[in-house]
C-alpha cells in the first residue's frame, strides 16, 4: 500500500509540474524534477535512494452519457536508464472494486502493441498493475505514437474489455520518452 501511496504522489506530482518550462528543474521532497520536453516528459532523481527515471503519464478517459457510465485509464510511461528498463504502470486503475486489468493493446488500426500484465493486482492490492516493456514492444509501440494516425487503447479487464481513444496530445509524450529508451535522444545530466 507504501509503494501505491508514494507512485500516486509521485503522479500527482508530475501532473503540477506539467507547468514548469523546459528545461527547468524543481526539487520538491526528496525528489527533483527536470522537464525534459514540451510534450511532459520528466526526468526524475529520488535524492534519498539516487534511483533515477524518466516518466511521461497519459490519461484517457471515455465518457458514455447513454449507460452513465465512464471509463479511464492513467498510464505512467518510465524509462529507468541504469537497469535499461522499461515500464508501463497503471498506477490508479480501478474499474470497479473486484475488477482486475489484465492487459493493453495500442492500436493506430494499422499497427498494434500488445501486453499482458504479469502482476494482476485488484484495487486493494499493493502491487500496481505493469507491463515490463521489450525492445520489440517499445519499437511497435514508438511507430503507432509518432503516427499520425489516432490511437485506440483496448484494455482487458477481468469482466471483458473495453475501448478507448488515446489522447493525440499524450501520443507525443509517449513518443519522445520512447525516442530516449531506443537511444534516438540523448539529454545529459
Amino acid at each position: 500500500m507504501k509503494k501505491l501511496f508514494m507512485i500516486m504522489i509521485l503522479g500527482l506530482c508530475l501532473i503540477g509540474c506539467s507547468s514548469m518550462q523546459t528545461g527547468q528543474t524543481l526539487v520538491k521532497g526528496n525528489t527533483t524534477y527536470t522537464k525534459l520536453t514540451d510534450s511532459n516528459v520528466f526526468y526524475l532523481k529520488d535524492n534519498i535512494s539516487l534511483d533515477e527515471y524518466y516518466s511521461v503519464v497519459a490519461l484517457t478517459i471515455q465518457n458514455n452519457y447513454i449507460v452513465d457510465t465512464s471509463k479511464h485509464v492513467r498510464m505512467d510511461l518510465r524509462y529507468y536508464p541504469r537497469e535499461k528498463v522499461l515500464y508501463l504502470l497503471f498506477p490508479d486503475y480501478e474499474d470497479g472494486f473486484f475488477n482486475i486489468i489484465k492487459g493493453i493493446t495500442f492500436s493506430n488500426k494499422e499497427s498494434i502493441m500488445d501486453a499482458e500484465i504479469s502482476n494482476l493486482s485488484n484495487v486493494i492490492s499493493s502491487d500496481i498493475p505493469n507491463i515490463c516493456l521489450s525492445t520489440k514492444q517499445a519499437k511497435a509501440l514508438y511507430t503507432i505514437m509518432s503516427d499520425e494516425k489516432p490511437v485506440i487503447l483496448r484494455v482487458l479487464s477481468s469482466e471483458g474489455y473495453y475501448d478507448i481513444p488515446f489522447r493525440n496530445e499524450d501520443k507525443k509524450g509517449f513518443a519522445d520518452l520512447l525516442e530516449i529508451y531506443l537511444g534516438l535522444k540523448t539529454y545529459n545530466f
